[in-house]
């Protein structure tokens, strides 16, 4: 279990699982901070539910986006649930990739660059592998260069030295 010490989250929209403010006790219970919006202290970005229900995709995509780009994790509801520990992670799924992608409401590429991003945080896969895999290879390795806690323990420009920019 990841515990949120330390860590200031933003929510926005409403929570679907349970009231925000038994949200703000267990988040507070576990020494971080929950709050309405976003703000320049913000680490991480909750997108809950509500949101999700009543916003256009593409909206949602380029809030995502932005929000990555100045350096804070977004998170589902889910994905926040299951941080605080309070959700387990399904050990199997039976979903197909559309059907989550519909769920989400992401597009498919910012849903892929998320997965990758899980699976070499994750430590499933290199981060060759992650980049190589990657739509935008450029989109993932700014977030990973931000926002990835694996990142900083690795020399991510190792094996690269035979590369020419262009």
């Amino acid at each position: 279990m990841t515990s949120a010490r330390g860590r200031t989250f933003g929510l926005i929209g409403g929570l679907a699982a349970f009231p925000r403010r038994l949200a703000v006790r267990e988040v507070s219970a576990q020494g971080g901070e929950l709050q309405r919006g976003v703000t320049r202290r913000t680490t991480h970005v909750i997108f809950g539910r509500k949101q999700l229900g009543r916003t256009d995709a593409a909206r949602i995509a380029a809030r995502y986006r932005e929000e990555i780009a100045k350096g804070r994790q977004p998170l589902s509801e889910n994905g926040f649930l299951r941080l605080l520990g309070l959700i387990e992670a399904p050990a199997g799924s039976t979903l197909s990739r559309q059907s989550i992608l519909d769920q989400s409401r992401l597009g498919a590429q910012d849903f892929d660059l998320l997965a990758l991003f899980d699976a070499f945080e994750a430590n499933l896969i290199t981060y060759e592998d992650a980049l190589r895999n990657a739509d935008s290879a450029n989109d993932l390795r700014l977030q990973i260069k931000l926002t990835s806690k694996r990142a900083k323990t690795l020399d991510l420009a190792a094996g690269t030295e035979h590369l020419q920019i262009v």
